[in-house]
């Protein structure tokens, strides 16, 4: 169980161990946040190994197709409101996983919005991954994000 109740879960096949640093983390999400803020949809749902899940408390998608069509929506809505989104990550800790097979990442993020006129928090949210490593790259088996006050 995540911290507040929520369960990572994930079955991917063809993983092998996963024992990931810090540092190799912190690379990960500063790249796929950037991915995103910056609108590449596609390279974004990379990041996610096949069958992967995404869990917020709005919405749940399974597989890379239903990521990336939620994903796209919230894109194109900011682009056409004119508001840029920042994801800022913090306070990292990574339990490896009792089975052998994958790491559980867990982080704060705080989602910054511009519309040009103003910067405000939009949200604070605690990001949960089971992470595991396929052909040599990590990639989200399964997130979780718990926004606070929900």
């Amino acid at each position: 169980m995540s911290p507040g109740g929520s369960t990572v879960e994930g079955s991917v096949e063809s993983t092998v161990e996963c024992t990931a640093t810090r540092a190799e983390v912190e690379a990960f999400y500063a790249d796929q946040f950037a991915l995103l803020d910056g609108g590449h949809v596609d390279a974004w749902v990379a990041t996610f190994a096949d069958g992967a899940t995404f869990e917020t408390p709005t919405l749940s998608a399974r597989g890379h197709a239903e990521i990336a069509r939620l994903t796209r929506q919230g894109v194109e809505a900011r682009a056409r409101a004119g508001v840029v989104h920042r994801h800022l990550f913090t306070a990292l800790t990574l339990q490896e996983g009792g089975d052998g097979v994958g790491t559980t990442a867990r982080t704060y993020v705080l989602v910054v919005g511009s519309d040009g006129a103003a910067t405000t928090i939009v949200v604070s949210s605690v990001c949960t991954d089971r992470m595991v490593r396929l052909d040599g790259r990590l990639l989200v088996a399964a997130r979780v994000v718990q926004v606070d006050g929900r």
